[in-house]
């Protein structure tokens, strides 16, 4: 009897451990497009429509491995779709944060993401065997890498008629910045949490 009275209190608490876990991790800051002349605004996301191509884009946060990606990226997912018979590129370089104070923030290489995120542990020595911790992480940091190249934004050349989808990833925002502008292509997008 003693010994169900303690199992059910340490169940109790690794309940209310898990429960508060999940109410910070339900708090992330969500940030939402405001509609204004160039941008129209539907399901939460910003859409652009020229003679050259669609945009459309949303503050979309990172739920697959590494899970901790939140943690150190605002994160944007955004489609360009070219309207055109010509290839239209699209570059790193053209895509910028600014916080309400103005402070710029340039888009981060998927590749720099996947450095930045590699432990220091995974660093191995081939002749020697890994443990089983070394295995696992390696794992996780293998699907962390896949899905990184999977799901982020390809720069480059959008064929006619084709479109290209992924995420973009800035420094973390300050969870104290009440708006922020994303500039893409030369056009702004306001997004207000």
């Amino acid at each position: 009897m003693h010994l169900l009275k303690r199992i059910s209190k340490r169940t109790l608490y690794k309940a209310i451990f898990c429960l508060l876990l999940l109410s910070f991790t339900a708090c992330a800051v969500k940030y939402n497009p405001v509609e204004s002349d160039s941008v129209t605004v539907s399901n939460g996301h910003a859409i652009i429509r020229n003679e050259k191509f669609n945009l459309i884009t949303e503050n979309r946060h990172w739920v697959k491995e590494p899970q901790n990606l939140s943690n150190y990226f605002t994160t944007f997912y955004v489609t360009i779709q070219n309207r055109t018979s010509d290839n239209i590129m699209v570059s790193l370089d053209e895509f910028t944060l600014l916080d309400e104070e103005g402070n710029q923030f340039d888009a981060l290489h998927p590749d720099n993401v996947v450095k930045l995120l590699i432990p220091e542990e995974i660093v191995f020595d081939p002749v020697r065997e890994l443990s089983h911790r070394q295995n696992y992480q390696m794992e996780q940091w293998r699907e962390a890498r896949r899905n990184l190249m999977t799901d982020s934004f390809n720069f480059g050349a959008v064929l006619p008629g084709a479109r290209k989808s992924g995420f973009i990833f800035f420094p973390r925002m300050s969870s104290r910045n009440r708006k922020l502008e994303l500039i893409c292509k030369d056009y702004r997008i306001e997004f207000t949490r």
